[in-house]
């Protein structure tokens, strides 16, 4: 703009300095936050948004399962003994060997704090 019409071009760097000043000393006080911190809560409501009402197939159902099966120490060959192996077999059926299993065993007279 400077090259086409110099008086122009500092017109308008003055009327864009006094908006400038103007929003500056009128103290246009919004909280608009960063763009990146919105970025997920807008995936979250598209994502929310394009739910429908129709049932979920039930191919698409795995829920994660925690299974507490008793567990025994066995001294002689130094290893951990699971009572009900056929249990993991019928777990592992119904997750149709994907998802997650956590198995779970309480020992007593032990105390374990996890920090």
């Amino acid at each position: 703009m400077l090259i086409s019409s110099w008086y122009i071009a500092l017109i308008t760097l003055a009327i864009g300095a006094i908006v400038y000043l103007y929003i500056w000393y009128a103290g246009a006080n919004k909280e608009w936050g960063e763009g990146l911190k919105g970025l997920p809560m807008s995936i979250a409501h598209v994502a929310l948004s394009h739910l429908d009402d129709r049932p979920m197939h039930t191919k698409n159902f795995r829920p994660q399962i925690l299974a507490f099966i008793k567990c025994l120490y066995n001294e002689n060959q130094h290893r951990w003994i699971i009572e009900h192996e056929k249990v993991l077999d019928l777990l592992s059926q119904l997750k149709a060997g994907k998802g997650l299993v956590i198995i779970a065993t309480v020992i007593q007279g032990l105390i374990c704090f996890l920090f």
